[in-house]
């Protein structure tokens, strides 16, 4: 779980990258430099992930699951700096991306035959997660992407895997593996080195 973790929380160094063609937005050589290190980062927690470095008892670790999860860091890097190009400040569209999101997992629970009638127990949790890291989190980031320079925005969503991974560790009580802090630590000195970013005067949002 902490390689595919960390890599699906690539997404803010696609950000950074991607951003570079939009219109009042280019690619400095302290951001080349911030996201090479996040993308050394991400390699040093894979450095030394194999089937045979897994716990007794686990599933062997997947390159198509690897994949997958690097794909999926691609995925939301690529729809924000797309949601910055083609959608105009004023309008809401995480709402109707979350409705078809839920549509689509309906309809995956019915195909794979997952009860849709939560336990009494189960609501809170589900409650939960729907209305904050979906509801409120989507929206607050939709109004972000709106408003705020994108490099910058990237660069700041760099704290992000250094929490989730821990948020990981205390879930499941394993202690992190040392190339997973080393490659946190790339990611968080690519943060501090992009710090100093400042945006294109010409951009309405910089």
């Amino acid at each position: 779980p902490a390689e595919a973790n960390a890599l699906n929380y690539t997404w803010p160094l696609w950000i950074v990258v991607l951003s570079g063609a939009l219109p009042g937005h280019r690619l400095t050589g302290r951001v080349v430099l911030a996201g090479l290190l996040g993308f050394a980062g991400v390699l040093v927690v894979l450095t030394g992930s194999t089937d045979a470095a897994a716990p007794a008892g686990a599933p062997p670790v997947r390159a198509l699951g690897l994949a997958l999860a690097l794909g999926a860091g691609f995925c939301w890097g690529s729809f924000t700096v797309l949601l910055r190009r083609f959608a105009a400040p004023e309008q809401e569209n995480m709402a109707l991306f979350c409705l078809c999101g839920a549509a689509l997992a309906g309809l995956h629970a019915l195909a794979a035959g997952v009860p849709l009638l939560p336990q009494a127990g189960e609501l809170p949790v589900l409650l939960y997660l729907g209305l904050v890291p979906l509801a409120l989190a989507f929206v607050l980031w939709e109004r972000a992407v709106a408003r705020a320079h994108l490099h910058r925005l990237g660069l700041l969503s760099f704290i992000t895997p250094p929490l989730s991974m821990a948020l990981l560790a205390l879930a499941t009580g394993v202690a992190l593996p040392w190339r997973v802090l080393a490659g946190l630590a790339l990611i968080l000195l690519g943060m501090v080195v992009g710090r100093g970013f400042r945006a294109d005067p010409a951009s309405p949002a910089g």
